[in-house]
């Protein structure tokens, strides 16, 4: 998986943003709301008299950009960290309980619940293969051979 994030990848993921100049007429206030319903605000500051409306909007934006570029590059980390770990795939029941909870709008809470799951998964699977090996000495009245197969019925040789 790319794990790279782009300043365009970033942008495809807003959904607003909202420029203000306090009435200290120095400081310029970028609000972004993301499509997720995240948000993240940025400012700009310059000396009295210096001030320009499009350099303040674009340093502010830059701003946001640059705190959104963590939070991508960590949720991008997580993301293949987990598919590198043993194949996982959410049921449509699950990903329902994860959104019902809010724990899947912030990337964070996501990821911990995404650990939880695999975990679960993980218990169970060791927890099924242990009782299928507890089978298969109980159903092999005959032994079991090294590599864990059951030993055939002892019989007349041909």
């Amino acid at each position: 998986m790319d794990t790279f994030v782009t300043r365009e990848h970033i942008e495809r993921k807003i959904k607003e943003k909202i420029f203000l100049v306090l009435p200290d007429g120095c400081t310029t206030v970028c609000h972004v709301t993301m499509l997720n319903g995240y948000f993240v605000t940025g400012t700009s500051t310059c000396e009295r008299g210096n001030f320009n409306i499009e350099s303040g909007k674009e340093v502010s934006f830059q701003n946001v950009l640059d705190q959104l570029w963590h939070f991508e590059r960590y949720a991008k980390a997580e993301i293949e960290h987990l598919q590198g770990s043993k194949s996982f795939v959410l049921n449509a029941m699950e990903v329902k309980a994860i959104k019902d909870s809010g724990l899947w709008e912030d990337p964070m809470k996501r990821a911990s619940a995404l650990r939880g799951y695999i975990k679960a998964r993980n218990d169970a699977y060791e927890k099924a293969s242990e009782a299928r090996e507890d089978l298969k000495k109980i159903s092999a009245p005959w032994g079991v051979k090294k590599d864990g197969t059951p030993r055939r019925k002892p019989g007349p040789r041909k």
